[in-house]
């Protein structure tokens, strides 16, 4: 009764199974055949923190105390829970026009820092870096490629965006 499995599920955590003691998922949730949980951050039980499921409201270090109905009880592994966003860039960027005959314009409202266009199976064909990440509009002259379907591989501040041109 030593392994105990939680999953850590977009904002909250679960507790999947305790050992002999499975979980069911049905329609009215996670249940556990277990009498008692006990989730803890900074080795501190957790006022109310007693369902098989908890949404931790602080940054930390989570674990859970499940106590079977023999007082036996085991501690799970520890989560570290950090609170993070992702700059979503893709709406930034404005690719025109496409299709092209020729010329694009690349355009974002933050600092590209590379630009490369890639042909249908993975070759790179022309490579823009910019290091210092202050360029927000770049042209980009395809007049010498053939006509075809490209892509275009575009970093901002290590998120890569992906778009695909039509060389008319």
């Amino acid at each position: 009764m030593k392994n105990i499995i939680i999953t850590q599920v977009i904002s909250s955590l679960s507790l999947l199974s305790f050992g002999k003691h499975p979980t069911n998922l049905n329609s009215s949730g996670i249940t556990t055949n277990t009498s008692t949980c006990q989730w803890a951050v900074k080795c501190a039980g957790i006022n109310g923190g007693t369902d098989s499921i908890f949404t931790p409201l602080e940054l930390g270090v989570y674990y859970v105390t499940v106590t079977d109905t023999n007082a036996c009880s085991a501690d799970s592994y520890s989560i570290q829970y950090t609170i993070s966003t992702i700059e979503d860039y893709s709406s930034s960027i404005n690719i025109f026009p496409t299709p092209t005959n020729g010329n694009i314009t690349v355009n974002s409202e933050y600092g590209i820092k590379t630009i490369e266009l890639y042909n249908t199976i993975g070759n790179e064909l022309l490579s823009v870096n910019n290091k210092e990440k202050k360029i927000t509009e770049t042209q980009l002259d395809l007049s010498t490629f053939a006509k075809g379907v490209y892509f275009i591989k575009i970093n901002i501040d290590n998120q890569i965006i992906n778009q695909r041109i039509i060389l008319q």
